[in-house]
């Protein structure tokens, strides 16, 4: 370190690894390398076996949908992966996807999770349903500079426009190369696609630098939301977020919304968009499509 490329967080991810694994084999001490990772069961996972579960589609989709603020309709979905592990639960993202970031495998998940994305989103149309679909970009597809024509040749497979996809992006992802992020993201926009800018509020890119990326809407942290009928710091937040917003001419998603007094207050302030529990929680594919025939929701 730092030679071998990897950071300060992902040192101590595995230094945790090697002393649980040490602790469970009672061994003396026990060497990680960064082709391992844990699952929430303490399994030890290989870079391997997410290898492996990409080409037996072990990775599942669950979709949350979005709804209109000025008319309640269901307008997009929120894509998010999971892992269909033969011997576990469920596993989450945040469980395999540093794995698959430090090992090179990021690629293959992103284009995986899309084809799949797309393929719903695709059935969605056919059903009457035009609903775009939304994908969470890892910091390293940020600088595949061959995204852009990947996503292009999808679209195209699928017979779908490229309004039918929206890609959200972190703070955090977009200023750890800034410029190459800003070729990515604007060949993107050029094709279409729209660009939404995740968890906004919690990282650290200057506004001056947001207002030339041209991303179509902002998706605000759940936790500004989820407490904003409790404490006026963080409607103040989120009015400001808003407003900043409308002024820029983008969108704007809020995130967290679990209540129906959540929802009033961001109806209230011209919010776009609203995404969480009151809604709905994230919902199986194979179940996704009743649930838009009958889209009820609302009940705290």
């Amino acid at each position: 370190y730092p030679e071998n490329g990897m950071g300060e967080k992902g040192i101590v991810s595995l230094a945790q690894l090697a002393m649980d694994e040490a602790k469970r084999s009672g061994g003396g001490y026990v060497a990680c390398s960064p082709d391992q990772t844990k699952s929430p069961s303490g399994q030890v996972i290989i870079v391997g076996d997410i290898r492996d579960a990409i080409e037996r589609d072990e990775l599942v989709l669950h979709y949350q949908p979005k709804v209109s603020m000025t008319d309640g309709r269901v307008i997009g979905a929120e894509a998010l992966a999971r892992w269909d592990h033969p011997s576990e639960v469920l596993i989450y993202p945040d469980n395999f996807a540093p794995l698959v970031e430090r090992t090179g495998l990021i690629n293959n998940l992103t284009l995986t999770v899309l084809d799949a994305a797309l393929t719903q989103a695709r059935i969605w149309r056919e059903a009457g349903k035009p609903i775009s679909v939304a994908v969470n970009l890892s910091p390293c597809s940020m600088h595949d500079s061959r995204l852009p024509v990947r996503i292009s040749e999808r679209l195209r497979h699928h017979n779908l426009s490229a309004d039918s996809l929206v890609l959200e992006i972190t703070e955090t992802e977009i200023m750890i190369d800034a410029h190459k992020a800003m070729e990515v993201v604007t060949s993107l926009t050029e094709l279409g696609v729209g660009i939404a800018i995740d968890d906004f509020g919690t990282g650290n890119s200057s506004l001056a630098y947001l207002r030339r990326l041209p991303a179509s809407e902002f998706k605000i942290d759940r936790s500004f939301v989820l407490n904003m009928h409790k404490y006026e710091d963080d409607k103040s937040i989120v009015r400001s977020v808003i407003d900043l917003a409308n002024n820029m001419g983008m969108k704007v998603v809020a995130e967290g919304v679990e209540c129906e007094e959540i929802y009033g207050l961001l109806r209230g302030m011209n919010c776009y968009c609203a995404q969480g529990y009151y809604i709905s929680r994230t919902i199986q594919s194979e179940k996704f499509q009743s649930w838009l025939d009958d889209p009820s929701w609302g009940d705290d």
